[in-house]
C-alpha cells in the first residue's frame, strides 16, 4: 500500500521512491490475477514487476491481451540493464493506467524499429504514467517516450524525463531513421494528448518536439502540455531523401486541418543545425510548421531560445519563430519572451518573435513579443511589441485573456514561476515556496494521522474559519485535484483513495491568508 507523508516544509525533501527492480530475469506471467482480469477498468490486469512487463512485451502483436485493461501496481525500475523491451502495441479498447507510478532506467535501443514504452496505441488510452531515470530510448522514425504512434487514442497525465532520439546515422535517410521524434508521442493521428510534460532531451533529424513529433492524416489536439527539455534537430548534410527540420518545444509539424494546440508552453531551448540539399526547415518555440489551413494555436507562450543554424547558401526555405516557424495556422492570444535566431536569412526576413513566415498571410491575432525579439519583417502587423514591464503588468493579463470565458490566463503572483509574465489559470506560482504562511490571527492547519494509509481518511483541523475558508489540493503544475469548502466547519475528512503517488501541495485559503503544506504520496 502506498502511504502519505506530510513533511515539514522547512526540511529538505529527500524521499526515495520504492520500486520493483529488474535483475534481468526472464519474463513471468500476470498470474495470479482475479477471474476475468483485464476485461474492465474495475478489474484490470495488475503489473507489479518488470518481469510481468516483459511477459506483456513478449505477447504477439495481435494477442487478445493487448486490448485489455492494465494498471501499474508499483514503480518499475529496469536498472539500466540490456534486454529490456517495449510493452509493444495497445489494441482497440485497451487502457493502461499507470496510477501515478513510473517506469524508470529503461534502455530501449533499436536501429530497425519504432521505440517507446508503447510502440503503437490504436483507439486506446494511456494515462497517469511517468518515464524517468537515466535510461534512454533510441529508435527509427516515430519514436517517443510514451507512445510511438498514437491513432485515435488518448494520452493524458503522462510525463517523460528520459532522453529520446532517432537513430541519427549519416548514411541513412532522416525519413526512415530519425524523423518524428517526441517526448510523449512520435506521430499522432486523430489523437488527444493532454496534461502531459517532457523534460528529457529530444534529438531527431526532423519533425521532433518535446510533446509530439508530428500530427498528420487526422486532426489531433494537444492541450495543457509543456516542455522544459532541450530539443536538438540534427539535420545532417549527408542524409538522403527529402528532409524537414520542423522542430519545436510542443509540436514539430502539423499538416492537417483541425489540428489544435491549446494552453501549452515551452521553456526548453530549441536548437536546429541545418544541412542537406532538399527539404525546408521551420523551427518554433511551440510548433515548427503548421502548413494546413484550419490549424490553430491558442493561448500558448514560449520563454526559451529558438535557434536555426544554417549557412546563407542553404538552398531551401529556413525560418524560425518564437511561437511557430512557418504557418498557415490561426494563432491567437500568444506571447513570446525567448530570443529567436536564424543564421540563414537577414534579420528582417525569416525570423520573428511570433512567426518566422506566414505562408498564407493568415496573421496572428492578439499576440505579443518582448522588446528585443521583434525582428520579423511583418512585426508591425502580426505581433505587438512590449517591454518586460508591460508584459508583467497585471493589465496585460486582461489583454491576453481577450474576453475569453472562462479566463485562460492569470498573473504570476506571489513567488513567480515565470519571471512575472502571465501564466495559465491551471498553474500556480506561490506554491513553489516551501514556507508555510502565518497571519495576525495565527491560523493553523493540522493534518493527521501521519502517515495516512491510501484508502483511509485524512483528517484536517483548523483553529479558526471564515466565510471564505477553502482547502485545495493541487499537483506540482498547480492543477486542482480537490476542492473542499471549509467555510462552516473547523474540521473535515478527506479520502485518499483517488490520490496517486507523487508530490502535491495542500493550500488553505481563508480571506487574505494562504497556508501551504507539501505532501508526498509514495
Amino acid at each position: 500500500m502506498k502511504k502519505i507523508k506530510l513533511l515539514l516544509l522547512s526540511v529538505l525533501l529527500s524521499v526515495a521512491a520504492m520500486a520493483s527492480v529488474w535483475d534481468g530475469s526472464t519474463a513471468t506471467s500476470f498470474e495470479p490475477q482475479l477471474a476475468n482480469a483485464g476485461e474492465s477498468e474495475a478489474n484490470p490486469i495488475i503489473i507489479t514487476t518488470p518481469s510481468q512487463w516483459m511477459y506483456a512485451a513478449n505477447l504477439g502483436p495481435t494477442d487478445a491481451n493487448r486490448a485489455k485493461k492494465f494498471v501499474l501496481g508499483d514503480n518499475l525500475d529496469f536498472n539500466n540493464l540490456t534486454g529490456a523491451k517495449s510493452f509493444g502495441p495497445l489494441l482497440s479498447g485497451a487502457v493502461f493506467d499507470g496510477k501515478g507510478y513510473t517506469v524508470s532506467n529503461i534502455i530501449l535501443n533499436s536501429t530497425t524499429a519504432v521505440m517507446a514504452l508503447f510502440t503503437t496505441a490504436t483507439s486506446a488510452t494511456v494515462k497517469n504514467l511517468g518515464l524517468t531515470g537515466s535510461g534512454n530510448i533510441i529508435g527509427i522514425s516515430n519514436t517517443a517516450g510514451i507512445v510511438g504512434i498514437a491513432i485515435t487514442s488518448t494520452i493524458s497525465s503522462c510525463y517523460n524525463t528520459t532522453s529520446v532520439s532517432g537513430d541519427i546515422v549519416s548514411t541513412q535517410s532522416a525519413n526512415s531513421k530519425a524523423f518524428q521524434i517526441g517526448g510523449i508521442v512520435g506521430l499522432s493521428n486523430g489523437s488527444t494528448i493532454q496534461d502531459c510534460y517532457n523534460s528529457g532531451t529530444i534529438t531527431g533529424a526532423g519533425r521532433s518536439a518535446g510533446i509530439v513529433g508530428a500530427a498528420a492524416t487526422t486532426a489531433s489536439t494537444i492541450s495543457r502540455c509543456y516542455n522544459t527539455g532541450a530539443i536538438n534537430g540534427v539535420f545532417l548534410s549527408t542524409t538522403t531523401g527529402t528532409n524537414y527540420a520542423d522542430c519545436a518545444g510542443i509540436l514539430g509539424y502539423c499538416g492537417i486541418a483541425g489540428c489544435t494546440v491549446e494552453s501549452c508552453y515551452n521553456a526548453g531551448n530549441v536548437n536546429v543545425v541545418v544541412g542537406g540539399t532538399t527539404g525546408n526547415s521551420y523551427v518554433g518555440g511551440i510548433v515548427g510548421s503548421g502548413v494546413a489551413s484550419g490549424v490553430s494555436i491558442n493561448n500558448c507562450y514560449n520563454t526559451a531560445t529558438v535557434t536555426l543554424a544554417a549557412s546563407t547558401n542553404y538552398p531551401n526555405a529556413a525560418t524560425a519563430g518564437g511561437i511557430i516557424g512557418s504557418t498557415a495556422a490561426a494563432i491567437t492570444n500568444c506571447y513570446n519572451t525567448g530570443t529567436v535566431t536564424n543564421t540563414k536569412t537577414p534579420t528582417n526576413n525569416g525570423v520573428g518573435g511570433i512567426v518566422g513566415i506566414s505562408t498564407s498571410k493568415n496573421l496572428p491575432v492578439n499576440c505579443y513579443t518582448l522588446t528585443g525579439t521583434d525582428y520579423n519583417d511583418l512585426t508591425a502587423t502580426i505581433a505587438r511589441v512590449k517591454t518586460a514591464t508591460e508584459l508583467q503588468d497585471a493589465g496585460f493579463v486582461t489583454i491576453i485573456n481577450n474576453s475569453q470565458s472562462p479566463a485562460k490566463w492569470k498573473a504570476d503572483y506571489g513567488i513567480p514561476i515565470n519571471s512575472g509574465y502571465p501564466i495559465f489559470v491551471y498553474m500556480s506560482s506561490n506554491l513553489s515556496t516551501n514556507i508555510v504562511s502565518t497571519n495576525a490571527n495565527m491560523l493553523t492547519l493540522n493534518i493527521f494521522p501521519i502517515p495516512v494509509t491510501k484508502g483511509d481518511l485524512m483528517h484536517v483541523n483548523l483553529n479558526s474559519i471564515s466565510k471564505n475558508t477553502a482547502l485545495t489540493i493541487v499537483d506540482l503544475q498547480g492543477r486542482v485535484l480537490k476542492n473542499i469548502d471549509m467555510s462552516d466547519t473547523k474540521q473535515t475528512e478527506i479520502s485518499t483513495s483517488d490520490l496517486k503517488s507523487g508530490i502535491y501541495f495542500i493550500k488553505l485559503n481563508s480571506g487574505p491568508t494562504n497556508l501551504v503544506k507539501r505532501l508526498i504520496i509514495k
